[in-house]
């Protein structure tokens, strides 16, 4: 049997690359929830108050948000985004 520890670990391990490339637009009241449950957490000893970054649980994704938008890169490679996405405000998202 599985130890709860172990069962986190592989959630943990396993982000959804497609979920986080299906996302082309997200509030700005949903931003937090989603990145959280899809396993980031805020970096902020790099974050500053124009750029914010974001680290997956697994260290293998990074996303960026400045301003409006939302860069997800490779940790491997951070010169290319491998998706970009806009956070826009609660109700434009209707």
């Amino acid at each position: 049997m599985k130890s709860l520890f172990e069962t986190l670990m592989e959630e943990v391990q396993t982000t959804d690359l497609n979920t986080l490339l299906s996302v082309e637009r997200i509030s700005l009241r949903d931003l937090a929830h989603f990145l959280y449950k899809e396993g980031f957490k805020n970096e902020s000893r790099f974050s500053n108050d124009d750029c914010r970054i974001y680290l997956s649980e697994d260290s293998r994704y990074m996303i960026v948000i400045s301003g409006r938008l939302g860069k997800l890169y490779s940790t491997k490679n951070q010169k290319t985004p491998l998706h970009v996405f806009a956070i826009v405000k609660s109700e434009d998202t209707q």
